[in-house]
């Protein structure tokens, strides 16, 4: 990981690790992350009514502990993420194309970014 001040992808900033897409690009977005302390402890997944993939709840044991993003995925960032995916032929598992502008409400890129399917999710988190 770099020190504060260096221009690589992935860096530590005190608690914060942030991260750069796409890496070296002149419109290169930084993203936030913060730890969350998570290994051991319980939570409850799954609904008792609901679709059968949700079924049963069920209560869990995380593992690891894991990063939150500190601010919402920006439609800008997604478009930054996906061109960068797609450059790089990095391909959805389901082979669909990536959508650069999956949001319904669009007109800016500092908007909050909707309307991703379980793959797009899935992407952003990889």
């Amino acid at each position: 990981m770099a020190a504060d001040g260096d221009e690589s992808i992935v860096r530590q900033v005190g608690d914060e690790v942030r991260i750069r897409l796409p890496p070296g690009g002149p419109d290169a977005l930084e993203m936030r992350f913060r730890p969350i302390p998570a290994k051991g402890r319980r939570c409850r997944m799954g609904q008792r009514d609901g679709a059968s993939d949700e079924q049963p709840a069920h209560e869990v044991e995380l593992r690891e502990d894991y990063w939150l993003g500190t601010f919402v995925v920006t439609q800008g960032e997604w478009r930054a993420l996906a061109r960068w995916a797609a450059a790089g032929a990095f391909l959805r598992p389901d082979g669909k194309p990536w959508d650069e502008s999956p949001s319904l409400f669009k007109g800016n890129d500092r908007l909050p970014v909707e309307n991703l399917d379980w793959f797009d999710a899935g992407a952003w988190c990889a």
